[in-house]
């Protein structure tokens, strides 16, 4: 197996043991359903060929590529150095022939969202200049930050707009809106006056996302959930609902699910399940028989993670930034 060619000084960080995953956070809902007049994770059957679909409409489960090593990189939340950091670390023991699947919310309520993205962006671009790393061999999911964003550029169908932005905004969206250059002013204007202005910043939205390389590329790309080419480990961004099935998941993917993740029960016949959770507290890593929980203090100045897991899906390395 050829390593890659980019090796940094850096050494394993040492597995953070938590009591507990931080109930306050984990108990997080969305509290407003049902916001918007078409359902969000599901085509609209009108959509004609070569319109934008901005809901990635499809349900199933990604099926990663059968790669030796799979790198899984908690939530970041916009925290830019922390993230450059990590990409440090992880390029020291990276090989030829890896994988790396970002578990979500790369943007958000940190310093620098939008910079943070770039990042993103050019470590897989430097990735996919080495041999042995393919596209595919990338993965990024639709955690609840970028959720958002892809909601703010359907703002225009939100029947009760200022209110759904308000609480968007408070979730981390101002932050994510302001670091791409869009005045959040101008979106609460455009929501006060209706659906036309509404229609007006949407496509304003759209057209500064665009000055960014890649930004809409990324959007068009994210993915709801993913699970190994054996399809014995499903990776999803925040959470599980246990009463729906795979392919019904929706929200509970990226806001929380009803499964605590120190359950003692496993979901359908996964091996594992291998989440990320934002905490303004403890961060680390939390296993049980079933579950893994990457804890990431991402956005609010505390410490991101990455785990590599092995052929056998097991934890090879755990590193912080």
């Amino acid at each position: 197996m050829k390593e890659v060619p980019l090796r940094m000084s850096g050494k394993e960080v040492s597995n953070v043991s938590l009591s507990s995953e931080g109930k306050k956070a984990d108990s997080f809902r969305r509290p407003l359903k049902d916001i918007f007049k078409k359902e969000t994770d599901t085509l609209d059957k009108k959509q004609t060929e070569g319109q934008e679909d901005w809901n990635n409409a499809e349900k199933a489960a990604f099926v990663l590529p059968a790669a030796k090593r799979l790198w899984v990189v908690s939530c970041v939340q916009g925290d830019y150095i922390r993230l450059r950091q990590l990409h440090r670390k992880i390029a020291s023991h990276f090989l030829s022939g890896d994988g790396i699947l970002y578990l979500g919310s790369i943007i958000g309520v940190g310093r620098e969202p939008a910079k943070t993205l770039e990042e993103a962006l050019l470590f897989r671009r430097g990735l996919l200049s080495f041999g042995g790393v393919k596209s595919e061999d990338i993965c990024f999911l639709k955690g609840s930050q970028e959720d958002l964003l892809l909601k703010a550029l359907q703002l225009q169908f939100c029947s009760n707009a200022v209110e759904v932005l308000d609480w968007m905004v408070k979730q981390g969206l101002g932050t994510t809106l302001s670091s791409f250059g869009v005045d959040v002013k101008e979106a609460f204007s455009a929501a006060e006056k209706g659906t036309t202005a509404l229609s007006y910043w949407t496509a304003d939205l759209k057209k500064m996302l665009q000055k960014r390389d890649g930004v809409l590329q990324y959007l068009r790309s994210l993915k709801n959930m993913a699970v190994t080419s054996d399809k014995k480990v499903l990776f999803v961004p925040r959470g599980i609902d246990k009463t729906k099935s795979l392919e019904r998941q929706g929200e509970a993917l990226r806001w929380g699910g009803t499964i605590p993740f120190e359950s003692d029960a496993p979901f359908l016949n996964f091996e594992k399940v291998i989440r990320t959770l934002p905490s303004r507290g403890d961060f680390g890593l939390i296993q049980s028989e079933y579950y893994m929980t990457l804890v990431s203090g991402g956005g609010y100045d505390g410490k991101i993670n990455a785990l590599l897991l092995n052929e056998k899906h097991e934890k090879e390395l755990f590193l912080e930034a």
